[in-house]
């Protein structure tokens, strides 16, 4: 296991305090959600058995094409309720997802490689395991527009 950067019980308690602050649907995490999803949708197949696992602070549940949620099982693993790189709750670790979407949850772990590999042994073969995460030019229209400003 690789060395942790900080200690998982201060993430933990990073993680739950962004949680209590943004109650409502961060616009900025709903617009990622909504990119994240569309890259889903941009996949010409019908995914039955769907893996979401997020922060906190992103629920994309409310994000799901209403037919996505009438045709498939969608279990949600939030990492506000587990230690992502501990043992895994029975539901997660039976399978056999379609699809396994990681939403703004690679910031919270420090073994990405680990993580990426555990999950890509719960898809089926031929599966999508979909993750984001923000980069240096995530938002590069809002800071040239604040740099313009002043």
């Amino acid at each position: 296991m690789a060395p942790r950067l900080y200690p998982y019980p201060a993430l933990q308690r990073a993680l739950q305090r962004a949680t209590r602050y943004s109650a409502a649907p961060h616009p900025i995490l709903h617009h990622l959600g909504q990119e994240l999803l569309g890259r889903l949708a941009e996949h010409k197949r019908a995914f039955k058995h769907i893996l979401l696992v997020q922060a906190g602070v992103t629920d994309l549940r409310p994000c799901l094409p209403a037919e996505m949620l009438a045709t498939a099982q969608v279990s949600v693993l939030n990492l506000t309720e587990v230690d992502i790189e501990g043992p895994l709750p029975e539901v997660v670790t039976r399978g056999g997802f379609e699809a396994i979407i990681l939403a703004q949850v690679l910031p919270w772990v420090h073994d990405v490689p680990r993580l990426l590999l555990t999950f890509g042994r719960l898809l089926k073969p031929d599966g999508l395991l979909l993750a984001d995460a923000l980069g240096a030019n995530s938002f590069s229209p809002l800071t040239q527009a604040w740099a313009e400003v002043g």
